[in-house]
């Protein structure tokens, strides 16, 4: 979710699912995208900023890694069809 000041992010809440043990807000990207204008053209910050919200663990047929990744592929994508 993600409120805004005409093209820049005032406030946002990313909430990620299922690749955690619970639904797990994602601070440092939810902080990371306020100010940011709209559509994003800097991703670079993302990476860095899963890792710092998201401590998954190896489960039956899923790789901790594998799952950091597909967070951040699906990040991407999300934040890519932000528009204004």
């Amino acid at each position: 979710v993600a409120t805004l000041s005409g093209t820049r992010v005032a406030d946002s809440r990313v909430v990620y699912l299922g690749c955690v043990d619970k639904p797990t807000l994602a601070g440092a990207v939810s902080t990371g995208l306020v100010g940011k204008s709209l559509p994003l053209a800097d991703f670079d910050w993302i990476d860095a900023a899963i890792r710092a919200d998201l401590t998954p663990v190896d489960s039956a047929g899923w790789k901790a890694s594998t799952k950091l990744q597909l967070a951040t592929v699906l990040t991407r994508r999300a934040l890519h069809t932000m528009n204004v």
